[in-house]
């Protein structure tokens, strides 16, 4: 899986690269076999005037092609990462049972006829 960061915010004491990689391929490892390319934006929607205004968005290309995406927003930037990358291991993974629903849907029908 490969990682790109884009970041257009800072907080004191955080090297967002470094947080945004270890905390995904923490959270990603074990769907890593699933994704090909992983883009996370950081962005301070109000500049230094502080509060719950720092987003994280992140979009996942997958190795079959499919593209999704997820977003959280917080005070601190390590918990709206961690937020959207868990939404975005529900989507994968509620992508993943409903592709192996439809295999055994089409298997099932086929016994049966």
């Amino acid at each position: 899986m490969r990682i790109e960061v884009l970041s257009r915010t800072t907080q004191a004491g955080i090297d967002n690269v470094a947080t945004v990689e270890r905390r995904t391929r923490h959270l990603l490892d074990r769907l890593d076999d699933r994704i090909q390319r992983l883009e996370v934006q950081l962005v301070d929607e109000n500049g230094p005037k502080g509060g719950v205004d720092r987003r994280c968005r992140v979009s996942a290309k997958l190795v079959d092609g499919e593209v999704l995406h997820a977003e959280a927003r917080s005070e601190l930037i390590p918990n709206a990462v961690d937020r959207a990358i868990r939404k975005l291991v529900r989507r994968i993974t509620d992508l993943r049972g409903r592709e192996i629903d439809s295999r055994r849907r089409a298997g099932g029908e086929a016994v049966a006829a």
